[in-house]
C-alpha cells in the first residue's frame, strides 16, 4: 500500500496544525489580548510545505 505513508503524513500534518492553532488560541487568555499566537501553526505549515512538498497543502488547509 504505497498510498498509506503519504496519507498518514498528511493526517499528521493536519493534526499538528490544528492542535498548534488551538493551543495558540488557548494561550490568548494568558498573554496580552491584542495578540494571537500564530507563529507555531505557521511554522508547522511552512516546514511541512518545504520538507514534504506542495502536495501537502490540502492537509494544511484541512487543519485550518
Amino acid at each position: 500500500m504505497p498510498w498509506l505513508r503519504p496519507l498518514s503524513l498528511g493526517l499528521l500534518v493536519m493534526l499538528a496544525y490544528y492542535v498548534a492553532g488551538r493551543v495558540g488560541l488557548a494561550m490568548h487568555a494568558y498573554v496580552n489580548t491584542s495578540i494571537t499566537l500564530i507563529w507555531l501553526p505557521a511554522g508547522i505549515a511552512v516546514a511541512a510545505l518545504l520538507r514534504l512538498g506542495g502536495r501537502y497543502w490540502p492537509a494544511i488547509y484541512g487543519g485550518a
